[in-house]
């Protein structure tokens, strides 16, 4: 199928927590400190996963990413579902490290035709690849990618570390490829609802900070992303959902994007058209979407889309095909017609604006009221210990569970006022013990009465815990929160 131009763009998330680096600027490596590896599950088989993408599906062509929650290509199931996209004609991107050489073997080891449709978005971790001796292999990969027809995306996380050694990375990419690499800034968040309202670059840019990475490491990505760190989402209409989405692979549940679910699942009634009704419009889950550049280069955002279309964003003759610029030079805004976008917009406009300003004006004056009497705010905002749900399960006589034993566990343990049963922990040991209670690995709940428990979820990882529940027949706000 040829792939003339492409109609949404999609993001897979691929589980997993294993990562063959520890790069210091990383929350996976953090988390993964305390952790242990486990292996994906998958509900669904890669050739069930592979027809639910096909193009006649999901409305025709599609840019669709695959990004690990650590490092993407230790999955062999996601090599097979890229492989399986690039057949259908897809343009695929994978996010990687490019330092597994046997797997991108794996993921070349196709027709050369369907090689042109991958983009390799290559993250370059200069500390870990020097301390592991890895740099060789970095580049040899990236030529190897590039020679076999598919085009690569050397990107540098803009870490304070990897802003005091530009000079040296530059030098690097020049000898091996006569032409810089793409560069991000780097962002800091304490939880998430500094995510949602707080997210900040860590570092800051300043204008001679920004003037050194302009003439080492000049990109438009780079030019981009940093003007739209300044762009709030919430004052501009987002088509996220209509017109791009997020699928989790292990599940097949579907977020419009990031912290917007739909409550929908991708991968069943495969033989039925999948469309979302309800784009994100002015609801979006995060502060600042600079780093979704292909979001605001295809146009997801019409009134404050990029300067440039996406195919001309990543354009650098020594990393990209000309065939992968043209394939993705498209606005989606103009494919999908002005008077669909005017419609949406003078409709939903001042109702999200609305909704926005409540939300954020609470969680501003309880900021305020926690620093006036000296209370962690995360003690309060987000706290699930506080729902009406875990109220009502007490009432009831339920035995309550907690998930999680760490930070936000204790940041959040002050206000609880009634018994807990016991805790779980995904990596718990036989006979752990933690605050006078048993704890226990969330299989305890394959073979008891789950209307007996309530659990609590006190986890940063929220959506991946949720996931073990269910797949294990507990079902949201009935048996846990």
């Amino acid at each position: 199928m040829k792939a003339d131009r492409i109609n949404k763009t999609i993001a897979v998330g691929v589980p997993g927590n294993a990562c063959n680096l520890r790069c210091e600027y990383c929350y996976v490596s953090h988390q993964a400190i305390n952790q242990k590896i486990e292996a994906p599950t998958y509900n669904y088989s890669v050739e069930h996963m592979i027809y639910a993408f096909r193009p006649e599906r999901i409305g025709g062509i599609c840019e669709i990413v695959l990004c690990g929650s650590a490092e993407t290509l230790l999955s062999n199931e996601a090599i097979e579902l890229a492989k399986g996209l690039m057949r259908y004609g897809h343009v695929v991107t994978i996010v990687s490290n490019a330092t597994l050489s046997k797997q991108i073997d794996k993921l070349l080891d196709i027709e050369p035709i369907y090689r042109k449709n991958l983009i390799f978005k290559a993250s370059f971790h200069y500390d870990e690849l020097l301390n592991r001796g890895l740099i060789d292999t970095y580049f040899q990969n990236l030529h190897r990618i590039v020679d076999s027809g598919a085009s690569v995306f050397p990107t540098v996380i803009l870490s304070k570390r990897n802003i005091d050694m530009i000079e040296e990375i530059s030098k690097l990419f020049y000898e091996e490829f006569d032409e810089a690499p793409y560069s991000t800034p780097c962002f800091d968040v304490d939880d998430d609802d500094d995510l949602r309202f707080h997210l900040k670059l860590a570092p800051e840019i300043d204008s001679e900070t920004k003037k050194k990475i302009c003439k080492f490491l000049p990109s438009k990505v780079f030019e981009e992303t940093l003007r739209f760190t300044k762009i709030d989402p919430h004052n501009h209409f987002c088509y996220a959902g209509k017109w791009g989405y997020i699928v989790d692979m292990s599940n097949g549940n579907v977020d419009r994007c990031i912290q917007n679910s739909t409550g929908m699942n991708f991968f069943e009634n495969t033989d039925q058209v999948f469309e979302i009704e309800n784009p994100v419009a002015y609801s979006c889950g995060i502060h600042s979407c600079f780093c979704h550049y292909n979001y605001f280069a295809l146009g997801l955002m019409p009134d404050a889309k990029s300067i440039y279309t996406y195919g001309d964003l990543i354009y650098k003759e020594a990393f990209i095909s000309e065939h992968i610029r043209n394939v993705l030079n498209v606005d989606f805004s103009k494919v999908y017609g002005e008077e669909e976008l005017n419609q949406k917009l003078n409709h939903a406009k001042e109702a999200y604006k609305e909704q926005r300003e409540l939300m954020l004006n609470s969680y501003m004056w309880m900021k305020d009221e926690c620093k006036k009497h000296g209370i962690d705010t995360n003690v309060l905002w987000g706290n699930p210990f506080i729902r009406k749900e875990v109220k009502q399960a007490v009432q009831n006589g339920k035995k309550i569970v907690v998930y999680g034993i760490g930070r936000k566990y204790e940041q959040w343990k002050t206000i609880i006022d009634f018994d807990i049963y016991f805790f779980l922990k995904t990596t718990a040991t036989e006979g752990e013990m933690f605050e006078g209670k048993h704890v226990y690995t969330p299989e305890y709940f394959r073979n008891v009465d789950k209307q007996d428990y309530f659990v609590v979820i006190a986890g940063k990882a929220h959506k991946e815990m949720s996931c073990k529940l269910e797949s294990l027949g507990l079902k949201e706000k009935e048996n846990f929160v």
